[in-house]
């Protein structure tokens, strides 16, 4: 291996794992915050909440993570909605995450 080659690409590599660090926060404490209202929604509303969760739960869970993550960074410009491409990643990691949280 070039240890050279390694060195200059140091800080790029770097970066990528403050951002994996900082994407791993983001989701790991908003996901479950904002699942906790479906889950009680899901165990003790009417019939149509508990409908309408159990199918949120079920699509988030069956859509795969990098389709979710290609609808928020490709899909949702072509709606007219414009996010900046970490926030559209936010975005489609933490609802992607509540489908699973739901669950629990």
């Amino acid at each position: 291996m070039i240890w050279s080659m390694f060195l200059q690409y140091l800080p790029v590599l770097a970066q990528g794992v403050l951002l994996t660090i900082l994407l791993m926060v983001v989701v790991g404490t908003c996901a479950p915050l904002l699942a906790l209202p479906l889950a009680l929604g899901r165990e003790y509303g009417p019939r149509w909440v508990r409908v309408a969760v159990n199918v949120f739960s079920w699509l988030m869970r069956s859509v795969p993570t990098l389709v979710l993550l290609f609808f928020a960074y490709f899909g949702l410009p072509a709606l007219g909605i414009y996010l900046p491409p970490l926030l559209s990643a936010m975005l489609a990691l933490v609802v992607s995450a509540m489908g699973y949280n739901v669950e629990f």
